[in-house]
């Protein structure tokens, strides 16, 4: 069985649901009432708040472009000019690091070298031949030495005239500002310097093209 629910047109909910729609109208009938179209005065003032949003955020993205290639520019100019620093301290350290270990391969030279020459004291003897041969066999000559190696020399003086029968005369002096197995040997013409620190500056400067060491 079905039931039937018919509206009461007295019940006040209902009265009062139309009442309350009659005291809000709404844009539309207030647009009839004042003559204007319905919807004109809105769509007026969106179109010009939309037109000036545009407009603004054009400019505004305009000039945040250009001021972005602006910054860009001076970073860039930062940038080269950065690597052209880093480039320059680059090249600094390479150059100064092989400077370094140039240096350092001279001292552990002269060390052994040194050490050597105290251990064998008639080196000292091939070393002045090695001089004379440069300057040549014939002539007179003058041999500075270190005068522990006077000694040296004094006591072999015959073994090394013997050995050198083509040089006409020979003198030794001693010369405390040389180390030990080291000497000048000098003629008329030239002297040819046989110092460890002379010998090891003209052996790197071969070698490496220029050591730059002093």
């Amino acid at each position: 069985m079905s039931k039937i629910m018919k509206q009461d047109p007295n019940v006040p909910g209902e009265v009062g649901a139309y009442q309350l729609r009659s005291m809000r109208p709404d844009s539309t009938s207030q647009a009839m009432l004042s003559g204007v179209p319905a919807g004109e005065i809105g769509c007026k003032e969106t179109e010009q708040e939309r037109e000036g949003y545009f407009e603004g955020f054009e400019a505004g993205r305009k000039a945040g472009f250009e001021q972005s290639l602006k910054e860009a520019g001076i970073k860039f100019q930062y940038l080269e000019s950065l690597a052209d620093e880093l480039a320059k301290i680059k090249k600094g350290i390479e150059e100064g690091t092989e400077q370094e270990i140039l240096t350092i391969a001279f001292l552990i030279a002269r060390r052994i070298l040194r050490e050597e020459v105290r251990a064998d004291k008639e080196k000292i003897l091939q070393l002045i031949k090695e001089g004379i041969l440069k300057i040549g066999q014939e002539g007179r000559f003058t041999i500075r030495l270190h005068p522990a190696d006077f000694q040296v020399i004094d006591e072999k003086a015959h073994e090394f005239l013997a050995t050198s029968a083509e040089t006409q005369w020979l003198k030794f002096e001693p010369d405390a500002s040389l180390l030990p197995g080291e000497c000048l040997v000098e003629n008329h013409e030239r002297i040819v310097d046989l110092r460890l620190d002379s010998q090891l500056i003209q052996m790197f400067d071969a070698l490496f093209n220029g050591s730059g060491i002093k």
